[in-house]
Formats: C-alpha cells, structure tokens, sequence
C-alpha cells in the first residue's frame, strides 16, 4: 500500500490492484482496413468489457479526429461553467419535458 497526502489527509491505496482489467488495444488503420481479425477483437472487446483503446496511429483522419476531440473537451469546458439554473426545470416540479 502506498500513502499519499491530500489536503492535509493521508489516504492509503495500492499501487497495483489485483481486480483490474485489462483492454484490448485495437487498431483504427486496421479497422479501417476491414482486417477480420481486428473486427473479430472490437466485437468481443465491445460485448465482454465496453471498453477498449483505439489506437490512432496510421490512421485515415487521425489528426482531424484528435482536433474535434480537443473541440469537444473545449466545449464541455464551456458548459460546465454554465449557470445551469435557467435549465433546471426542476424548479418548475417537473424534469418531463
């Protein structure tokens, strides 16, 4: 167990946790490609975990894929600091709508 402070508590956890799961590094080029290998990994990775990583590399579009990724943290940023009060329908008894 490993032990780090944080605002002035000290908290306890392991460093190598025995009940992690590992994901399955998949490869967009090869997706891209329609390598039956590679689209036989991204079902079972999709059906038995729902999650995997997509590896950019080589990729067709890669770089724009990155740009609107950048774009949507920007944009997720903006709506967090958002007053979110005038859409909070709440207020009105009801979140139907």
């Amino acid at each position: 167990m490993e032990q780090h402070k944080l605002n002035g508590e000290m908290y306890s956890f392991d460093a190598h946790p025995k009940d992690t799961v590992p994901l399955l590094r998949l490869s967009l080029r090869k997706l891209q490609d329609f390598n039956p290998e590679e689209s036989e990994r991204l079902f079972k990775a999709s059906k038995d975990l729902g999650f995997f990583y997509l590896d950019l590399d080589g990729a067709d579009n890669s770089q724009a894929m990155l740009q609107d990724v950048d774009a949507l943290f920007s944009l997720g940023e903006k709506l967090f600091n958002e007053e979110l009060e005038p859409y909070d329908f709440g207020l009105e008894g009801s979140y139907f709508g």
